[in-house]
């Protein structure tokens, strides 16, 4: 589960966690336990998370239909889905019962009734309409970066679509098209671009892994034209 807003112990010192449903995770997965990873992994996990948001905040309107594909649970759905004529997460069934299941026993199930559940392998672009709304984040770490270079190219023929999506960096941008280079030659626009640095895994007291290893990757506002 994305426990990106997770609050840490450190000794004395304590970070709360600023997302409600994260907070739930964290005690339903981990009780009390303390953290032995780095206080700086969870600062980044904070700022790459808040920039997503602010990036939602620039693109979003009241009209907006937004679609949501490779996300774990997180309580981005409290914050937007009642902002936004519709709220539609993608994802196998299995991990939308299992979504399901966690925001009833959290007590998020009012607010989880706003969304709509899209039971899919992979994003429907085919819906995807002119204007729409599209966060892409984590797809690359389960469907691979070829994955995201796909659904890239066929989206950017709906036009006015916007994406906020994860990328990676480097030598994998290039090799999967999707550097600068490589998204201009498929049409887009980049409008906003921000990088973060590679993380080892987070684990708790006892060697339990709680949140995998982030590689080098950026956070990019793409626009369809």
């Amino acid at each position: 589960m994305s426990l990106y807003a997770l609050g840490a112990s450190f000794g004395q010192r304590s970070m709360p966690p600023r997302d409600l449903v994260a907070r739930f995770v964290r005690e339903r997965l981990l009780g009390e336990g303390r953290f032995t990873g780095d206080l700086d992994y969870l600062n980044m996990i904070r700022v790459r998370e808040e920039t997503v948001h602010e990036l939602l905040d620039e693109v979003l309107g009241c009209d907006s239909c937004v679609w949501v594909a490779g996300a774990s649970l997180d309580g981005r759905f409290l914050k937007y889905a009642p902002r936004v004529s519709r709220w539609i997460e993608v994802d196998t069934q299995t991990q939308l019962d299992r979504k399901a299941n966690l925001v009833n026993e959290g007590g998020f199930d009012r607010s989880w009734a706003k969304v709509e559940q899209r039971c899919a392998e992979t994003l429907p672009v085919q819906d995807v309409r002119p204007g729409e709304v599209v966060v892409m984040d984590g797809v690359g770490e389960r469907g691979g970066w070829p994955q995201v270079a796909q659904w890239l190219a066929a989206l950017v023929r709906v036009p006015g679509v916007r994406v906020v999506l994860d990328a990676p960096t480097g030598a994998s941008a290039r090799a999967t098209g999707l550097c600068r280079v490589g998204l201009k030659q498929l049409g887009w626009a980049l409008d906003a671009e921000y990088h973060f640095a590679e993380r080892e895994p987070l684990i708790v007291a006892g060697g339990v892994e709680i949140a995998s290893g982030m590689p080098a990757l950026r956070v990019l506002c793409l626009r369809a034209p």
